[in-house]
């Protein structure tokens, strides 16, 4: 009986995944919340003129199908080495065909017009009338089933009316989905189907390895995360004589995008002393009734007293104000200024952000924060600050939390000789509460794409990897506060799947208080001021070290064009960033 039993319940189980198995079309799209004046998918329209639907939200419709059916692995370009090949062979003559319709439709929706080509609307008729079959097949005929090329085609299109989406043409596309009225736009997704569900956001780049639902598609990317991560997707908004860029956005030139950028990184705070971190030791009762009286857990909190946050504001204006004269006389024009984490308190950063508004060449500002944006709220947050992408000039703020605590180990506490302030017997947490996932996207200009990580979210593959590489951002910043930046240590081991796939530039940034300590301790063979380290896909790494004397580092990132293409065989021109220059800055202010 027990044999039997345990074989019914496998069974039954087995039953639950074939069932999961033969889900039909139509039962797919009755989940993604689709408001059936937004998108008709229980009725048929009998004209194209009646069929207005947007490219957003046909993407998701049909991309969850090739998804979840695993079409992709059977897209390519025809050619003499897929000759023979079971799938959907894309001749030159079908791909000129779909990018056409794409481009049709672009053009449509960008005029205002909304109308959907004729062609959108037969390979929807096509699709429609096959809903009720299966998604999948165990038989694998000779053929492909039918649904599978109406709906590989209307991706493509959709995909391809798309084109420009991480800049200020999809201010227009996205009408009435983001933050429009306030000078920029910030969209969570550019389809009105569920975000639990899926959602679509603007795309930097097709990995060139490997064959994935992201090989299929250049300008667009489906991201199913689920509701535990929300996205902001920040970007211009149009101003004046946006209708004119909009109607050249396929020749649109990009010398602004090409531009060299110089990012000033401070190593704030200099100093860590070992009484910053303190403790609160968690009692074993909490967790063991039968733990003894004064029995401590064998972990505890530890927080950080981060007076650095909070510098004399006037004096350490005054010393940015230096670095910044100091950088351009050395390298040039200043375009960011990046702190480390827990570098800043908010008050700090916002009026640090307030100051710069005034320099005519500053295009970011990114820091570590010890507190929430507009608020006094402990924790550890990035903050952002853009100069360039409201039409009025004004500043525009991203701020996010971060998503894992930092868990110190006695090998950490070694290394850094901590052990005055912590017991390396025990391990200890950073003390910060959870919040709201969410990770932030800025277009800084046409094609070049930015987006922060805090130390952890580095490291951890969720929530934040899986729409980094759906995405493929032009450049992460991850702050940290962390030993020396190595290849060899574990910043430049997550930098490189990055940079491997989707092809992001990578920068990884520590303050210099820690890395210190590190080499007070004698934990390196060799002291190290190394404090930060680059990984891109053309030149590999670069390890950016601070000289004795200096107070921080412009580096130079120089953007340069680069082809993409997709499985079906399409390409595209896109940013490549590398770094092409390194000149430490000696401030001429005291530091305060």
């Amino acid at each position: 009986m027990l044999d039997f039993g345990l074989h019914g319940a496998s069974l039954g189980f087995l039953g639950v995944l074939m069932a999961d198995h033969h889900r039909s079309i139509g039962s797919i799209w009755r989940g993604l919340g689709l408001d059936e004046e937004v998108f008709p998918l229980k009725k048929l329209p009998t004209r194209a003129s009646d069929f207005v639907v947007s490219p957003f939200d046909m993407f998701v419709v049909v991309g969850i199908l090739i998804e979840d059916a695993a079409i992709y692995r059977h897209v390519f370009a025809a050619d003499e080495g897929t000759q023979g090949w079971y799938g959907l062979a894309f001749t030159p003559e079908i791909r000129q065909e779909v990018v056409g319709v794409g481009k049709e439709w672009r053009e449509e929706w960008r005029d205002g017009r909304g109308h959907t080509p004729e062609k959108v609307f037969e390979w929807w008729q096509a699709l429609f009338k096959l809903r009720g079959q299966s998604l999948t097949t165990e038989d694998r005929g000779a053929q492909p089933p039918d649904w599978w090329w109406p709906a590989v085609k209307l991706f493509i299109a959709a995909d391809e009316a798309a084109r420009g989406t991480d800049w200020e043409m999809n201010s227009f596309f996205a009408d009435g989905l983001g933050n429009e009225g306030d000078g920029f736009h910030a969209v969570d997704s550019f389809s009105l189907a569920d975000l639990a569900v899926a959602r679509v956001l603007p795309k930097q780049q097709t990995p060139a390895v490997g064959c994935s639902m992201r090989s299929l598609s250049m300008h667009l990317a489906l991201v199913r995360a689920g509701g535990e991560l929300a996205v902001d997707w920040t970007f211009s908004a149009p101003g004046e004589g946006a209708q004119e860029k909009l109607n050249n956005a396929d020749n649109r030139s990009r010398a602004d995008s090409l531009r060299p950028l110089n990012v000033i990184l401070v190593p704030w705070p200099f100093e860590v002393p070992a009484t910053a971190f303190q403790t609160t030791v968690v009692a074993a009762s909490a967790f063991d009734p039968h733990a003894t009286l004064g029995e401590r857990a064998p972990w505890g909190w530890f927080d950080l007293s981060s007076e650095w946050c909070s510098p004399k504001l006037s004096s350490f204006l005054a010393y940015v104000d230096g670095l910044i004269e100091a950088t351009r006389r050395s390298a040039g024009p200043v375009h960011g200024i990046v702190f480390p984490e827990l570098s800043l308190s908010w008050e700090t950063f916002e009026a640090l952000a307030l100051h710069l508004k005034k320099d005519k060449d500053i295009e970011m500002l990114i820091a570590g924060s010890s507190e929430a944006a507009h608020s006094k709220s402990p924790g550890n947050h990035v903050h952002g600050a853009y100069f360039r992408l409201h039409k009025d000039g004004d500043v525009v703020l991203t701020s996010r939390a971060k998503h894992h605590r930092w868990k110190l180990t006695k090998d950490q506490i070694r290394a850094y000789s901590l052990g005055a302030s912590l017991d390396p017997a025990m391990d200890w947490w950073e003390h910060i509460e959870l919040g709201d996932r969410e990770v932030n996207f800025v277009s800084l200009r046409p094609d070049l794409v930015v987006t922060t990580m805090i130390c952890e979210d580095l490291a951890r593959i969720d929530p934040c990897q899986y729409v980094l590489r759906a995405t493929g951002p032009s450049l992460i910043i991850a702050l940290l506060m962390d030993g020396p930046q190595m290849a060899s240590r574990w910043p430049g081991r997550y930098a490189t799947i990055l940079a491997d796939d989707p092809g992001s530039a990578v920068l990884t940034f520590t303050s210099l208080g820690l890395l210190e300590r590190q080499n007070a301790s004698g934990h390196h063979e060799k002291p190290s001021r190394k404090i930060a380290l680059w990984k891109d896909e053309v030149t590999g790494f670069r390890e950016i070290e601070l000289p004795m004397g200096a107070d921080a580092v412009c580096i130079t990132i120089s953007p340069t064009q680069t082809t993409d293409r997709s499985i079906d065989g399409r390409t595209d021109t896109r940013l490549s960033l590398s770094l092409s220059g390194i000149t430490p800055i000696k401030g001429v202010m005291p530091r305060p």
